[in-house]
């Protein structure tokens, strides 16, 4: 069935009666700063504070008690859970309800994962936001949120000898228990097919043009086969999002211009299924039948002729560059490594992901490029803008944002 979107109600309710004074809903830090977010595999929160010698032991053992009192239990009273479902709904129309090119996100992703949680909106519907209740979300809590499915980041000016005995004051104490096995790694066959579909809406700015494919392969037997092939699957979608000369996106920028804006990525949704997704505002004159057949030849033309060594040796460059910029910036990193989590990856993994970038080279990124131009379920998404009633509501200047939806 549909995601009712429990998963982020709890994310919201868990932020509540937190602080010793029950005043604070997020921020738990003087001058610090609190969120959350709950993507399709995975709900992260966060905390900061600025880092100040004569506070900071005392501020991290507060942080290791709070993330490990979000294990525990939901605080939420009644009335502040009927608050919280009508922020959930107020995001949803904010973020959804009224983006004609979100909505059209997430028909697209049902139709090309259909059945598969993977393809479903994280937040749910306006109708089944209507019917949450504290009782669903805290039977969720119960079954998810246990610590054998958590993971705790901690990052900073941090003293490493002093987290191991307040993980045993505060988390070691909480009750074992295991979640059950996560729905999203269950393998699914798709029909290979091609479906298109056309929306228009007056809250459209702009025309955007979509393709999708996602591809099935053999899972690779040895872990040093799989990192690698990720590896080079990383290589080969940060090269067509580039634009380096000869790459798709300089073409279809560039050199044909077939379109204004746009971008194209390689992703995996899952071990052993991948994804192509472009999108595009097509340039005067061309029309999406010509912009989609355009971006269909060049994975086509890409498997057989494959990508140069040296802008393969570009894209490890920036790579690398890119990664020891990020340990400097410890709020970015930070970030990144909750994005790593979120996907199930390992700290080890995360230690050692360079050096399985730099054995990745030209087998590698052939393999993924064989495999981007095989046959695959598709689907075509044209989202056009409907001429509005002469209210007074101009429809807005076409932006360079206007056209890509937000990921759920």
């Amino acid at each position: 069935g549909d995601c009712r979107g429990i998963a982020h109600y709890l994310e919201h309710l868990l932020f509540i009666n937190r602080d010793a004074d029950h005043k604070s809903k997020v921020v738990m830090f003087q001058g610090g700063n609190g969120n959350g977010w709950t993507n399709a595999t995975t709900t992260g929160y966060t905390q900061s504070f600025p880092s100040n010698p004569a506070t900071d032991a005392t501020n991290v053992d507060k942080l290791v008690a709070y993330f490990a009192s979000l294990l525990v239990d939901v605080r939420a009273d009644k009335d502040q859970a009927e608050r919280e479902r009508n922020v959930v709904l107020q995001e949803y129309n904010e973020r959804t309800g009224r983006d004609a090119y979100a909505r059209f996100a997430i028909t697209r992703n049902l139709a090309l994962l259909p059945g598969d949680s993977l393809g479903q909106r994280v937040i749910g519907s306006p109708e089944g936001i209507a019917a949450f209740n504290p009782d669903d979300a805290k039977a969720f809590h119960k079954q998810w949120y246990v610590k054998s499915n958590a993971v705790l980041i901690l990052h900073g000016p941090i003293v490493p000898e002093t987290i191991a005995p307040l993980v045993a004051k505060y988390v070691d104490p909480l009750a074992d228990g295991k979640a059950p096995p996560h729905v999203w790694h269950t393998k699914r066959t798709f029909t290979t097919e091609t479906v298109t579909l056309a929306e228009s809406d007056a809250e459209a700015r702009q025309t955007g043009v979509y393709f999708d494919r996602i591809i099935a392969y053999d899972e690779l037997p040895t872990l040093l086969e799989r990192r690698t092939f990720s590896a080079g699957r990383n290589l080969v979608s940060a090269y067509f999002a580039s634009r380096i000369a000869g790459s798709p996106m300089d073409i279809l920028l560039e050199r044909d211009g077939l379109v204004t804006q746009g971008g194209l990525s390689i992703g995996r949704v899952r071990e052993g299924l991948l994804r192509v997704s472009f999108w595009g505002v097509p340039a005067a004159g061309f029309t999406p039948e010509k912009i989609v057949e355009s971006v269909k030849a060049q994975l086509a033309t890409f498997a057989e002729r494959g990508i140069p060594p040296e802008a393969i040796t570009r894209i490890k460059t920036r790579s690398r560059i890119g990664r020891e910029l990020l340990r400097e910036e410890p709020e970015r990193y930070a970030n990144a490594l909750m994005g790593w989590f979120s996907g199930h990856n390992s700290h080890a993994y995360w230690q050692e992901a360079e050096s399985y970038s730099a054995r990745a080279g030209t087998t590698e990124v052939q393999a993924v490029l064989a495999l981007l131009s095989k046959p695959g379920r598709e689907v075509i998404g044209v989202m056009t803008p409907k001429a509005r009633a002469a209210t007074g509501n101009a429809a807005a200047t076409p932006g360079a944002s206007a056209a890509p939806a937000p990921k759920e």
